[in-house]
């Protein structure tokens, strides 16, 4: 606001400043992967054979036998900054790249299973949730040992006695409650305590689970948060898919497709031979690598942002959109996204706040909505100035509301932790990088809504969108005469390629 009645209209320069700092609204995002995030099993650096890619590729091989079609397709590789999946072959975009037997699938309907009916008949029952359901499923597995079809994958996730100095159950709790405060995580530990309690309760009343140790509860737990796969609203450990390596970034996921007697596995975007395929974690952040993997993140920061909102953004006619394009949760009353490190506003949150804005004008939304506002989702364009600036201080409101919590005690913090490094409180990492995503995306979103309180500057704002808009109606002469070409060469050579679409 200060930079608003300070701002000379005459003052070119801050009027430049002000237009660059939000234009990440209408720029073509650009697509970045950080592979080195995550090293789970470092790669050898010697000239000799590397023992752990012989044990990766035995797991591997375990599960995807060289006969299976899908076994020419993808291999365990070595990365350089650690290994994951890759194609041997370059294959294009939709490739069915494996096939995932229901057996190889961890799951409540996993029928095999020596718990399933128990489990079922008591999720029936409403008796057990569908985590401590599934909790159960990997435990009994687990405890099977070596006569398990997954043990060889099971040995490459980190071993029980990690747990004592590694994630969310090894961080002191006071220190953890302190440091955690304002965060993301601020209750996760809390949580993961009590849904294994709860777990490990269950299962000592399943006759094959009744010697189960609470720290192999706590096992099953930790493998279920770092590599478990959400379709849909069940969750999943999908066997070969836990050599995978994850991504945020939803263009570059493997895409998972229920069937039958599986699950398909196909290729989202053409790649290379010797590139890698992720499995795509919508929740990939700082938090989570931290506390269920043990790492941190060096770059790209990510945080969750949940927040709940009041009756006012939330408009009964409006809910069935907001749940529609998951700006709002299930139970009508939360939000939950990820924000990254960066100057760029990201596109979801930004559209959500409009649309939380939109609301209160139903007959507006109705007609952005037909004239195909939606269509590039989560990229939405500008509105008005006034949605843009009530989208932009309710935006300011929420982000600014967590980051103050979190500076509620930083005093206590420093009294508390004295000159200890982060090494010594891993969790003040996150606390870190989160702080600094807060105060970027309020800093952006400041800026958004001066600019959107000018005229002028929002004019210059909406000019910026047009011109990133490609055109379809303008194409010159030469275009057109060469598309025409193009067609009838086609239809000359094979005129099944004329059909529409």
């Amino acid at each position: 606001q200060g930079c608003l009645h300070g701002m000379k209209v005459s003052d070119g320069r801050a009027i430049a400043v002000a237009i660059g700092a939000v234009v990440a609204i209408v720029a073509v995002a650009l697509r970045r992967i950080d592979t080195a995030l995550h090293v789970f099993w470092p790669a050898h650096t010697g000239t000799e054979p590397d023992p752990m890619l012989d044990r990766l590729q035995d797991a591997w091989m375990s599960m995807v036998p060289v006969s299976a079609a899908s076994a020419d397709l993808l291999d365990v590789m070595n990365f350089g900054n650690g290994f994951g999946l890759g194609p041997r072959v370059g294959v294009k975009a939709g490739k069915r790249l494996l096939f995932v037997p229901k057996h190889l699938v961890l799951s409540t309907d996993m029928e095999d299973s020596p718990v399933y009916k128990r489990v079922n008949r008591d999720l029936d029952a409403g008796a057990v949730t569908p985590l401590v359901g599934l909790l159960t499923v990997i435990a009994a597995e687990l405890v099977r040992g070596e006569s398990s079809r997954f043990h060889k994958v099971f040995g490459l996730i980190n071993d029980i006695e990690w747990q004592d100095q590694h994630g969310i159950f090894s961080f002191p709790t006071p220190e953890f409650e302190l440091l955690a405060t304002g965060t993301s995580m601020e209750d996760w530990q809390k949580q993961a305590v009590n849904d294994t309690r709860l777990a490990h309760a269950y299962m000592t009343q399943v006759a094959t689970l009744a010697d189960v140790s609470e720290r192999q509860v706590r096992w099953a737990y930790l493998a279920l948060r770092a590599h478990g796969v959400w379709m849909g609203d069940k969750p999943r450990l999908i066997a070969p898919l836990v050599l995978a390596r994850p991504t945020a970034e939803v263009e570059s996921g493997l895409k998972l497709v229920d069937v039958d007697d599986g699950i398909e596995v196909f290729s989202a975007e053409t790649t290379h031979r010797g590139d890698e395929v992720f499995v795509h974690d919508p929740f990939l952040s700082d938090a989570r690598a931290l506390c269920y993997r043990g790492i941190w993140f060096t770059k790209q920061h990510r945080m969750e942002f949940k927040v709940e909102l009041n009756a006012t953004y939330v408009v009964p006619e409006v809910a069935p959109t907001l749940k529609k394009w998951q700006c709002l949760e299930a139970d009508g009353r939360t939000s939950l996204f990820l924000l990254r490190h960066t100057k760029n506003i990201d596109f979801k949150f930004m559209s959500c706040m409009r649309l939380f804005v939109l609301g209160h004008e139903q007959e507006k939304l109705a007609a952005l909505e037909k004239d195909g506002w939606f269509s590039e989702w989560p990229k939405t364009n500008l509105v008005d100035k006034e949605v843009e600036v009530e989208a932009a201080h309710l935006a300011t409101d929420l982000l600014d509301a967590r980051l103050q919590k979190m500076m509620s005690v930083n005093l206590e913090i420093r009294e508390t932790m004295g000159a200890k490094s982060v090494n010594d409180h891993p969790t003040a990492k996150v606390r870190e990088a989160e702080t600094m995503i807060l105060v970027q995306l309020v800093k952006s979103m400041n800026e958004l809504r001066m600019v959107a309180s000018v005229d002028h500057l929002y004019a210059r704002l909406k000019e910026g969108e047009a011109r990133l808009k490609p055109d379809k109606e303008e194409e010159t002469a030469g275009e057109k005469k060469k598309k025409k070409g193009s067609k009838k060469k086609g239809k000359d050579k094979n005129p099944s390629q004329n059909k529409p679409g």
